[in-house]
Protein backbone atom coordinates (compact mmCIF):
# COMPACT_ATOMS: atom_id res chain seq x y z
CA UNK A 1 0.00 0.00 0.00
CA UNK A 2 2.96 2.41 0.88
CA UNK A 3 5.22 1.65 -1.47
CA UNK A 4 2.59 2.05 -4.28
CA UNK A 5 1.84 5.83 -3.80
CA UNK A 6 4.38 6.69 -1.48
CA UNK A 7 8.10 7.24 -1.61
CA UNK A 8 10.22 7.18 1.71
CA UNK A 9 10.40 11.03 1.48
CA UNK A 10 6.45 11.19 1.23
CA UNK A 11 5.79 9.46 4.29
CA UNK A 12 8.57 11.27 6.45
CA UNK A 13 7.04 14.71 4.81
CA UNK A 14 3.63 13.11 5.70
CA UNK A 15 4.49 12.85 9.09
CA UNK A 16 5.93 15.49 9.47
CA UNK A 17 3.02 17.47 8.74
CA UNK A 18 0.84 15.66 10.91
CA UNK A 19 3.04 16.31 13.88
CA UNK A 20 3.17 19.68 13.51
CA UNK A 21 -0.74 19.69 13.13
CA UNK A 22 -0.52 18.23 16.16
CA UNK A 23 1.58 20.47 18.12
CA UNK A 24 -0.06 23.29 17.23
CA UNK A 25 -3.53 22.14 18.80
CA UNK A 26 -1.86 20.59 21.55
CA UNK A 27 -0.12 24.12 22.25
CA UNK A 28 -3.72 25.12 20.99
CA UNK A 29 -2.09 28.12 18.77
CA UNK A 30 -4.81 27.08 15.92
CA UNK A 31 -7.49 24.79 17.29
CA UNK A 32 -8.96 22.68 14.32
CA UNK A 33 -11.89 20.69 15.68
CA UNK A 34 -12.56 18.57 12.13
CA UNK A 35 -8.49 17.07 12.93
CA UNK A 36 -8.57 16.06 16.19
CA UNK A 37 -11.42 13.55 15.57
CA UNK A 38 -9.00 12.39 12.96
CA UNK A 39 -6.05 13.17 15.20
CA UNK A 40 -7.37 10.22 17.79
CA UNK A 41 -9.10 7.76 15.42
CA UNK A 42 -7.23 7.03 12.19
CA UNK A 43 -4.29 8.95 11.29
CA UNK A 44 -2.03 7.61 14.08
CA UNK A 45 -2.87 3.87 13.14
CA UNK A 46 -2.87 4.55 9.25
CA UNK A 47 0.49 6.50 8.93
CA UNK A 48 1.80 2.97 11.49
CA UNK A 49 0.54 1.08 9.02
CA UNK A 50 1.80 2.79 6.38
CA UNK A 51 5.38 2.65 7.90
CA UNK A 52 5.66 -0.69 8.89
CA UNK A 53 5.03 -1.84 4.90
CA UNK A 54 7.55 0.65 4.22
CA UNK A 55 9.71 -0.95 6.28
CA UNK A 56 8.82 -4.23 4.91
CA UNK A 57 10.04 -3.46 1.38
CA UNK A 58 12.56 -1.05 2.01
CA UNK A 59 15.82 -1.41 3.53
CA UNK A 60 15.67 -0.44 7.23
CA UNK A 61 17.48 2.58 8.65
CA UNK A 62 17.68 4.60 11.71
CA UNK A 63 15.31 7.00 10.95
CA UNK A 64 12.66 4.87 9.48
CA UNK A 65 12.77 2.47 12.22
CA UNK A 66 12.42 5.34 15.02
CA UNK A 67 9.54 7.08 12.82
CA UNK A 68 7.47 3.55 12.77
CA UNK A 69 8.55 3.19 16.64
CA UNK A 70 6.98 6.26 17.43
CA UNK A 71 3.64 5.83 15.11
CA UNK A 72 3.33 2.85 16.69
CA UNK A 73 3.13 4.13 20.20
CA UNK A 74 1.28 6.88 19.55
CA UNK A 75 -1.06 4.59 17.73
CA UNK A 76 -1.02 2.56 21.04
CA UNK A 77 -2.05 5.36 23.07
CA UNK A 78 -4.33 7.07 20.66
CA UNK A 79 -6.26 3.69 20.74
CA UNK A 80 -6.21 3.58 24.94
CA UNK A 81 -7.28 7.12 25.56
Amino acid sequence: MASSFMTRDALSITVFVYAMISLFSFLNVTYIRDFDALQINVVPVVLSIAAITEMIHTEQNIFLTGMTVALIADSYFAMRY
